[in-house]
């Protein structure tokens, strides 16, 4: 790889890493706050949550299998 490659890719990797502390500082410390973000979403956000999820990538498999 060209030296101009390289530094896109150590600048992404540090902008991810930066993201990701800042991210971590804020955050709650207590597993609820991780797992169900601290009871502070709206019902609609869960709602197209559960639907991207239950539409992903590898949901033909279940439609294939279970019909």
């Amino acid at each position: 790889m060209h030296p101009a490659d390289w530094v896109v890719v150590l600048s992404y990797v540090a902008g991810v890493a930066l993201l990701g502390a800042w991210l971590a500082r804020r955050a709650g410390r207590s597993a609820e706050d991780y797992l169900v973000a601290g009871r502070r979403l709206r019902w609609w956000v869960i709602g197209f949550s559960d639907v991207a999820s239950a539409d992903g990538a590898d949901a033909f498999w279940v439609y294939a299998v279970f019909t």
